[in-house]
């Protein structure tokens, strides 16, 4: 069991996770902040989504290069387009983290467990 949590919460490098913690944990407390009032519920699912957020931005991430190919830099594309798409991505990632994060996990258990 501890191999299964090891190559699926240590799978994404130090940098990825950080970055998108810091994200997430932006949105986490704008989400607590407006919407809590004291209540525990609101917290504890600002608290969850925060924490599997950069599981849940790398299975988004993931799944759209694939379905797309691509690394989707977007070259070509308007600037306001992209900032759009990320912050689309970002609010996705973050609200629906409960629900994206467990497949991301188990992705990222199985590109562990091919290398």
């Amino acid at each position: 069991m501890h191999e299964v949590i090891q190559k699926s919460f240590g799978g994404l490098t130090t940098k990825f996770y950080i970055q998108h913690f810091i994200w997430g944990l932006l949105f986490g407390v704008l989400f607590i902040l407006s919407t809590s009032k004291g209540e525990l519920i609101p917290i504890l699912l600002g608290v969850l989504n925060t924490l599997l957020y950069p599981y849940s931005r790398f299975g988004l991430e993931s799944g759209l290069n694939k379905l797309f190919g691509g690394d989707g830099d977007g070259a070509l594309m308007d600037v306001k387009f992209i900032f759009l798409e990320k912050f689309v991505a970002i609010l996705v990632s973050w609200f629906f983290a409960l629900i994206i994060a467990p497949f991301s996990l188990a992705y990222i258990y199985h590109l562990n467990n091919k290398s």
